[in-house]
């Protein structure tokens, strides 16, 4: 039976910000979450965690990866307590070890909530 990719990424309650991978192809990854509290602080982190989903699903075997840079990150509003939210990363360059995507967070009726530029660095990729 194939590991839920939710535990191929180190993360864990009360950090965890993703409920469940919805789609994933080697060039992007959609997750699904429920805002809580003081939510905007975990757009960020909802990104980053679905990229983590990407790679995890993407390579074979356990890898170690971090954020490294976030770019022209705009919010358009803050995330309602209970609102469910789609986050989207897709993969514009891989140049190892750095793999630069960009991310979009939505909410209720697709609403785009905030977007930007990421930038992560994969110890995988080192030769």
């Amino acid at each position: 039976m194939d590991r839920d990719p939710i535990d191929r990424i180190p993360h864990r309650p009360p950090v965890l910000c993703v409920d469940e991978l919805l789609e994933h192809s080697p060039e992007h990854a959609v997750a699904r979450a429920t805002a809580r509290d003081e939510w905007e602080p975990w757009l960020i982190e909802g990104l980053a965690q679905t990229a983590a989903l990407l790679n995890a699903v993407g390579y074979a075997d356990e890898h170690k990866g971090m954020l490294v840079q976030v770019r022209r990150f705009d919010i358009t509003r803050a995330p309602r307590k209970g609102e469910e939210l789609r986050y989207r990363v897709d993969l514009v360059a891989r140049v190892a070890p750095v793999h630069l995507m960009t991310g979009e967070v939505h909410g209720e009726n697709g609403e785009l909530l905030a977007r930007g530029e990421l930038k992560f660095y994969l110890e995988t990729d080192v030769e």
